[in-house]
């Protein structure tokens, strides 16, 4: 069952499905990009129906619904977020930092970005790194939980979700790993978490640590 509200040393409760609203506004607004929902895009649903005809000559790409209906895709400056996830304050919260990190890598590298995280598996592992730090360290902060120990799971996931190579694999461990090390000392070196965490700390710094994930 996902976490909705936090209770707070006073017995206070915060509704967190609010925060999770008002940080996606902020950060939209910051950095101007959208989110929708995934299940009512005619083009998530036309990539959906293209993955099930694929599988006929690759059975390592995820179903039709798993793609609907469990995973966060990013195209240019759009979001697709699944009802799972925006319904999740804490995994909107972690995989909408994640996102928008993809929207600036896309203004970053402009049409680009698509060609070399289609094309490059090293950049498509940094690509990753970088935005799967951004979301943990997000939840880090809301409940407490060091970083570092989401690393291998991060780690699996990259391998299981978008087949990297081991060597892409074993260098995005060490970018991330070096992403958490600087959370810890105090220095965000992701954007898209930087300000997040930037906008928590002013809004609600009573949630820092109180969440449960």
């Amino acid at each position: 069952m996902a976490t909705t509200t936090a209770t707070m040393p006073d017995g206070s409760p915060i509704d967190l499905a609010k925060v999770a609203k008002e940080l996606m506004d902020h950060l939209i607004a910051t950095f101007k990009f959208e989110i929708h929902d995934k299940e009512s895009s005619d083009l998530m649903k036309a990539i959906a129906t293209g993955m099930d005809l694929a599988k006929t000559f690759s059975n390592t790409l995820p179903s039709s619904k798993d793609f609907m209906e469990r995973f966060a895709t990013t195209a240019g400056e759009d979001v697709f977020l699944p009802k799972v996830i925006r319904e999740n304050p804490v995994a909107l919260m972690e995989v909408g930092t994640h996102e928008c990190q993809h929207t600036l890598q896309f203004k970053d590298t402009n049409v680009q970005f698509a060609w070399f995280y289609l094309t490059d598996n090293s950049a498509r592992a940094q690509f990753e790194a970088d935005a799967y730090a951004a979301g943990i360290i997000v939840r880090s902060w809301l409940t407490g939980e060091p970083a570092a120990a989401n690393l291998d799971w991060a780690v699996q996931s990259l391998i299981s979700s978008y087949h990297l190579r081991p060597e892409d694999a074993s260098y995005a461990k060490v970018s991330m790993k070096a992403l958490f090390a600087s959370w810890e000392s105090g220095i965000i070196m992701v954007r898209s978490a930087r300000e997040a965490i930037k906008w928590l700390e002013a809004n609600y710094p009573q949630l820092k640590g109180a969440v449960q994930g």
